[in-house]
């Protein structure tokens, strides 16, 4: 840090994260670019859910977060049962929102110019790299995915918070997760995609340098990280103010 650096630091719950990035990404160029010009593909999660609504309200476009996700991982408390999942990811083309349509309906017509937006399970940190559990027998949502993004170049970014930080390389652990012995369980995908994390969010909003400095805690804290963010004090400042106008974001809900 250089003399003329100042440092702060700040403690972001899960539900502030998914804020921040969702934040970040509704204010990038290159995300508006791909859905006022082009094609972007917001794939339904519980990230990208506040993703999609930011981009809703930027785009003054119809789209509401309940329900906007595919699989969950639920704590052991939860029931097992509830509300049934929306049916269609959130997809605008040329400013248009494409109603009651999925990954699977654009994948074919997705090109460079094109963007997708599709959420993580895992980030490891150092090699900036996403992995993604998969259930489906035939792959999920990743395969056209994956078609798309490496037979055709579509941009495919990967929202994620870092409260999904793994401390050994995805490739590694993919090898560990699908060689399952007896064929139970989830597997593990490593995608090709870029991360995006609060600590990329933050750099794009607030051009400060952000570190991992601790994490965890409770009564409401659980899975949150303490971030050290270097920087100017102008842009330290605005941070700040904006930290304290979404401490009170509510946690994610079925």
């Amino acid at each position: 840090m250089s003399a003329s650096e100042s440092s702060r630091q700040f403690l972001l719950t899960v539900s502030m994260g998914k804020r921040l990035i969702a934040d970040a990404l509704a204010a990038d160029e290159a995300v508006l670019r791909a859905a006022k010009e082009h094609c972007l593909v917001v794939i339904m999660g519980s990230t990208n859910a506040r993703i999609a609504a930011a981009l809703a309200e930027k785009l003054s476009l119809p789209f509401s977060p309940q329900g906007f996700h595919r699989g969950l991982q639920l704590g052991p408390a939860r029931a097992v049962e509830h509300p049934a999942p929306q049916s269609a990811d959130f997809i605008v083309r040329a400013g248009e929102l494409l109603r009651d349509k999925t990954v699977f309906d654009v994948a074919d017509t997705l090109g460079k110019d094109d963007l997708i937006l599709k959420g993580a399970n895992a980030v490891h940190l150092k090699t900036q790299s996403a992995g993604v559990l998969i259930g489906s027998p035939v792959g999920g949502t990743m395969m056209p995915i994956l078609q798309t993004a490496v037979g055709r170049r579509t941009r495919l970014i990967h929202p994620v918070g870092l409260e999904k930080r793994v401390e050994r390389p995805i490739g590694e652990l993919a090898a560990l997760a699908n060689r399952s012995d007896d064929g139970k369980g989830l597997r593990l995908l490593q995608s090709c995609g870029e991360v995006f994390t609060e600590l990329n969010a933050i750099e794009a909003l607030f051009s400060l340098r952000a570190y991992l400095l601790a994490a965890g805690g409770v009564c409401g804290a659980e899975g949150s990280v303490l971030l050290t963010l270097s920087g100017s004090e102008e842009n330290l400042l605005r941070a700040e103010r904006y930290f304290r106008s979404i401490q009170d974001t509510p946690s994610f809900s079925l």
